[in-house]
């Protein structure tokens, strides 16, 4: 009795409706440039979770039926149902972000004139900054110059001694 029940329910699914849409290549067109715009929407809004999981749901099907459309139809339907169900998860692509709203102080004439004072305060610290830095740096040349012409006299022994050892070299290869 209930393989009867069954294959009634069976038979009554098969309309003749559904048959010719399963085959159809117009509805399988449609699917394909539909589940490309999906794909092209969750990498847009930087959903990979979607992407892989209309991915993985499509090889599955493909394990269960060969027909493309419902491989398609059923991916689709599935990641929507699973990304419409699922909490939204930006906070694993957010860093450290905070969602409020921060409304700027309007500033007045007499905000303006010490803001700009602050900006000539701080200009001129770092002035004086580059100043120490400049003097600094001229000592620092003095030493290096001052041992530059300290080693005058050792490169001029060290040349001295290479021209000796080319002449024994010179004379050697006779």
């Amino acid at each position: 009795m209930f393989k009867q029940v069954l294959s009634k329910i069976i038979k009554a699914g098969r309309t003749s409706i559904s048959t010719p849409l399963l085959y159809s290549r117009a509805v399988l067109y449609f699917l394909v440039f539909f589940t490309l715009s999906e794909v092209a929407y969750f990498v847009n809004q930087n959903d990979t979770s979607s992407v892989m999981t209309l991915v993985l749901i499509g090889l599955l099907t493909s394990f269960f039926n060969k027909n493309m459309v419902i491989i398609l139809f059923t991916a689709l339907v599935f990641t929507n149902l699973l990304r419409l169900a699922m909490p939204k998860q930006d906070y694993i692509l957010s860093e450290g972000f905070e969602d409020k709203l921060e409304t700027a102080p309007i500033k007045t004439s007499a905000d303006k004139t010490s803001s700009h004072k602050k900006e000539d305060k701080e200009q001129a610290d770092a002035t004086l900054s580059l100043k120490e830095d400049f003097d600094e740096f001229q000592t620092v040349q003095k030493k290096i110059l001052e041992s530059m012409n300290d080693l005058n006299p050792l490169l001029d022994k060290a040349e001295a001694f290479i021209q000796k050892y080319e002449q024994y070299k010179n004379v050697k290869d006779k």
